[in-house]
């Protein structure tokens, strides 16, 4: 529900917004757009959220964030994404960019003509949001959505700038509204897949920024070539920079909703805790010992370069695996959590699909009892006791 009212407001808005241009003037357009915040600020004052279930504490706004980053910088996935975000977002925003200076210079239209272009670039957005996305076959391929997506909307800024006649113009973007949602809408879906529920909304947040950032950085560049050397021109160069884009497909793979399970799988089990451990304690040191044929050692460490990802990924701020001098077989892997209620967090954000990972690895370990699993939470030297363990 929260994609489809996504698509309906960007849909909507700027079907309004052009007609409201060409009926009114700009100013018009923005003193609604200013009036339409108190409505949100009132939706917001209002609304009840559902209750946390976690027993744990709320995290704090800085470490938060600094969660969300540190999820993002060792997701391999998010970097794709991002990747994506950029590959289309630069390129794609030459069109609202350039459009208003085009359209009166280039087109010799005034407010009315371009209020009616941009109304037709809504329309597409609103033929996308409710005829085309609900009738794509299931079997389409996120990918081959964003790539036709993508071909359509390079098209349409290569129309624009042979600049046919009005009636071709609306009917190019009606097209190009059409592509921008599809590609914006399955970019979402994929974020959504690519985080799990505790910190997707804040991996949604950066991709937003990081597309955002992209039209911003897009404007610039496409403006300054215009000044250089025209705006037919650069629109030509804008739809071929997107399909050049294109290429960014073969590497970073968008997520489908078959691809990852990012469900909780609450599968480790909670420490058994005999020292007196407030929330706020720690580091957190985990020890896990796995016992390794000596003849797939290699393949082991190598395997455990996804485990490191996972560990950080989920809240560790430091991780090791370290082989015993004196028995090759034994290996320990260390993670360090910064206080015991960052690790039991770290208990409720594994997924379903971490769980897959953390199998793999223990295939290797030929010990008759599960890894051995320890907890060591720091102490100050000052206290008796250097060192509180958990078992």
């Amino acid at each position: 529900m929260g994609g489809v009212s996504v698509n309906i407001g960007a849909a909507v808005g700027p079907t309004l917004g052009g007609f409201i241009v060409a009926a009114s003037g700009p100013w018009f357009v923005f003193m609604l757009n200013a009036i339409s915040f108190v409505g949100l600020i009132v939706f917001l004052h209002k609304w009840k959220r559902s209750p946390n279930l976690s027993k744990l504490p709320s995290e704090h706004v800085v470490g938060a964030m600094r969660a969300a980053l540190r999820y993002i910088r060792h997701s391999p996935h998010v970097h794709g994404l991002f990747v994506r975000d950029l590959a289309f977002s630069i390129c794609g925003s030459a069109l609202m960019a350039l459009l208003p200076i085009f359209t009166r210079h280039d087109l010799h239209l005034d407010s009315t003509g371009f209020g009616i272009l941009v109304g037709f670039f809504g329309l597409g957005a609103i033929i996308s949001g409710f005829i085309v996305l609900p009738r794509l076959p299931k079997k389409l391929s996120i990918e081959w959505r964003v790539g036709g997506a993508t071909v359509i909307f390079a098209g349409m800024l290569a129309a624009l700038a042979y600049k046919p006649d009005f009636a071709l113009l609306c009917l190019a973007t009606v097209a190009g509204g059409i592509a921008q949602l599809t590609i914006i809408s399955s970019l979402n879906f994929s974020t959504f897949r690519a985080a799990p529920k505790w910190v997707g909304i804040r991996v949604l947040a950066v991709h937003i920024l990081v597309f955002q950032a992209g039209m911003t950085g897009g404007s610039i560049l496409w403006g300054t070539l215009a000044n250089q050397i025209g705006i037919p021109s650069t629109l030509l160069f804008a739809s071929l920079g997107l399909l050049i884009g294109l290429v960014t497909m073969t590497r970073y793979r968008l997520l489908q909703g078959k691809d990852v399970d990012m469900a909780p799988s609450l599968h480790w089990p909670i420490p058994q805790v005999t020292a007196d451990i407030t929330p706020d304690d720690g580091p957190v040191l985990v020890e896990i010992e796995y016992r390794i044929d000596s003849t797939k050692a290699s393949e082991f460490e190598y395997a455990t370069q996804e485990l490191r990802n996972l560990r950080l990924r989920d809240g560790a701020i430091n991780w090791g695996l370290f082989r015993d001098v004196a028995d090759p077989s034994r290996y320990v892997e260390t993670f360090v959590a910064e206080s015991w209620a960052e690790h039991l967090r770290h208990h409720e954000r594994v997924t379903k699909n971490d769980k897959e990972i953390e199998d793999r690895i223990r295939t290797f370990h030929i010990g008759k009892a599960a890894p051995l699993i320890s907890h060591f939470i720091g102490a100050s030297i000052s206290r008796e006791n250097n060192t509180k363990k958990v078992k």
